[in-house]
């Protein structure tokens, strides 16, 4: 449950989601976030996943639902679940918490949701989650708030690593390609003495570094979110070079 759509942290922690007595590695909700729970065994902790909503069926609002005593459509003072619910969150030191939702300043919660096929994933391409349905809350004040099933997906931290370091490297490889370009291409548009040879040379250079930068662009191309900054500022200056030739030889 959320203000915000889609906020999973980046941070893992391991919990049997499933019930089958091992642990996964699994994101934890962002920054005012929660997960709703039910503490059933009420021994002040989310032992796995059946004291959640969802993991069990595969469908967290049917369950919601069947708590709905007044058929009204929405969990709230009117159904006993109502304060027996709990928000599962961490404080900054990441401690657990479980706040009542009147704590959480939750008055209703909607038990439909409609479908919102949307996966969540970091700047590297790594998946936590696939948001299936959201529905809404309601604050005491009338405010209008979110509550989103999310399957939450197994995080292998060694390979993510992996593909961090990786995209890292090619985000420096890039970089420095960048600066060859650009040191190359301010010497195209500003010429001075140089030779032609001279100048042809650093044109190569240049063409030499838009394909080494394509190069870095298609290797990182399944990872997501790749810059590609770099051939358009490559493009650029080859484009004013060859003006800045064209108006020399003019």
């Amino acid at each position: 449950m959320q203000g915000n759509c889609n906020n999973l942290s980046s941070t893992a922690f391991a919990f049997d989601l499933d019930g089958d007595g091992v642990e996964e590695q699994l994101s934890f909700a962002g920054k005012g976030s929660g997960f709703l729970v039910l503490d059933k065994n009420r021994d002040g902790r989310i032992n796995n996943g059946s004291e959640m909503f969802g993991p069990t069926t595969g469908n967290g609002f049917n369950e919601l639902a069947d708590y709905d005593e007044d058929g009204n459509g929405f969990i709230d003072a009117g159904d006993a679940v109502f304060n027996q619910l709990k928000i599962w969150t961490r404080d900054e030191p990441g401690n657990d918490r479980l706040l009542s939702l009147k704590q959480a300043g939750i008055a209703a919660i909607g038990v439909t949701g409609g479908h919102s096929p949307f996966s969540v994933k970091d700047h590297y391409n790594n998946e936590y989650g696939q948001v299936q349905r959201t529905g809404i809350t309601l604050s005491e004040s009338g405010a209008v708030g979110s509550v989103q099933q999310i399957n939450l997906s197994h995080r292998d931290l060694d390979a993510e690593q992996v593909l961090q370091n990786e995209f890292d490297k090619g985000e420096k490889s890039m970089a420095q390609q960048q600066t060859v370009a650009k040191n190359n291409t301010d010497a195209l548009t500003n010429p001075g003495d140089e030779s032609l040879e001279t100048v042809l040379s650093r044109l190569d250079a240049v063409t030499q570094a838009m394909l080494n930068g394509q190069d870095k662009l298609a290797h990182l191309k399944d990872n997501g979110n790749t810059p590609r900054s770099l051939v358009e500022q490559i493009m650029a200056g080859l484009e004013e070079a060859r003006i800045a030739r064209q108006q020399k030889t003019g």
